[in-house]
């Protein structure tokens, strides 16, 4: 867990350094090294989208149908469900990236169906 809270009640001090975790400040017996282990999955939410340009102007065509497509390196790792005519679209989708290498980018774009 974050040891940030209880070092800082202590008057102590927490600082990363890369992976690694190092407390500072406590007594010797106290002072514990957390090291972070990698991660093997991603785990990402897709929770909505609003204030985007209405893509559906014309009048009597309603409002954009909006889905999400998350790329990584290029290539597609997940797309929502469409959200039919709107404009404030909210999806709440949860997605476990397996493949996800540590560091990689995560590429968010919105589209109109």
């Amino acid at each position: 867990g974050d040891l940030r809270p209880y070092l800082a009640s202590m008057g102590a001090a927490c600082c990363a350094d890369g992976r690694e975790q190092t407390v500072v400040g406590l007594p010797e017996e106290a002072a514990t090294e957390q090291k972070q282990v990698p991660a093997e999955h991603m785990t990402f939410t897709v929770v909505g989208a609003r204030g985007f340009r209405n893509s559906e102007w014309m009048p009597g065509t309603g409002k954009p149908d909006c889905y999400v497509v998350v790329k990584s390196k290029g290539e597609e790792v997940f797309k929502t469900d469409v959200i039919a005519d709107s404009m404030e679209a909210f999806w709440k989708e949860e997605h476990v990236f397996a493949e996800w290498e540590d560091g990689a980018e995560l590429e968010f774009q919105l589209y109109d169906k």
